[in-house]
């Protein structure tokens, strides 16, 4: 349990978490793993790990539950760090393992923000500068970094005469703000995602939220933006993306 992070804005996260599950905050963090039915997950075809410091809570399509208690109840900490053994466990069911991933939050106290001259709240103006750091970035980074376009929740850092980054936040629940960060290809490596981060959290903090960021524990550059502005590490998790049970497994339907 991250007990550094502010004890409300962790009992604000507890909750949006616990419902997501379908649980009580107190099944979070127990000593034997947790399996549950898909409730914030809907109909997601496929495993979603998520640990939160103690044993995992796994959640699984409402039909496919009984199917795996026996072997996911043997399941102990760290099992969302090691996709061996979700693989063990799902065999030829995997389409696609995503994770680990980190989670974590900030507040008003750890937060570490940077000077950020170079980056602004953006206006009804900037929709086509956006557009255009859009199409130099291919789609599946956009998909996991862009945003569609909501001037009053995105920063923008500007170089010259050109966006050279852009976070952005979707509110979660009642009070968390997804950050999501995106940078032009010729760009990056020099600061400038992480300036668009921290002004952004600034903002997020200054509106009584909760901001969050979420990425691949293997990205490092964005691991080290968590880092550089402490975003304290809250869970990981792990989703298992399943293949439909009519599937070839060595057919290209990977769904």
């Amino acid at each position: 349990m991250p007990e550094s992070l502010d004890f409300t804005f962790l009992d604000l996260v507890d909750r949006y978490w616990a419902q997501f599950l379908g649980c009580s905050p107190e099944m979070l963090r127990k000593e034997k793993t947790q399996l549950l039915p898909h409730a914030g997950l809907g109909d997601y075809a496929g495993c979603y790990i998520i640990e939160f410091g103690a044993a995992p809570v796994v959640s699984l399509p409402p039909d496919e539950v009984e199917s795996y208690r026996d072997i996911i109840a043997g399941w102990q900490p760290g099992v969302v760090r090691t996709a061996a053994i979700a693989q063990a466990a799902f065999h030829d069911r995997i389409a696609r393992i995503i994770g680990p991933a980190f989670i974590g939050y900030t507040d008003t106290r750890l937060f570490k923000q940077l000077t950020c001259g170079d980056a602004r709240l953006l206006t009804d103006d900037d929709e086509k500068a956006v557009e255009i750091l859009r199409n130099a970035c291919q789609a599946e980074e956009w998909d996991h970094g862009g945003s569609d376009f909501r001037p009053s929740e995105m920063v923008g850092v500007i170089r010259g005469e050109q966006l050279v980054a852009v976070a952005s936040y979707e509110v979660w629940g009642e009070r968390i703000a997804h950050i999501s960060i995106i940078s032009h290809p010729d760009a990056r490596g020099l600061g400038h995602a992480t300036t668009a981060v921290s002004k952004l959290t600034r903002i997020v903090l200054e509106r009584d939220l909760v901001p969050q960021y979420r990425t691949l524990q293997a990205n490092q550059p964005s691991m080290a933006i968590a880092r550089r502005l402490a975003f304290v590490q809250y869970a990981t998790s792990m989703a298992i993306r399943f293949r439909p049970l009519n599937a070839n497994p060595s057919g290209s339907g990977t769904g």
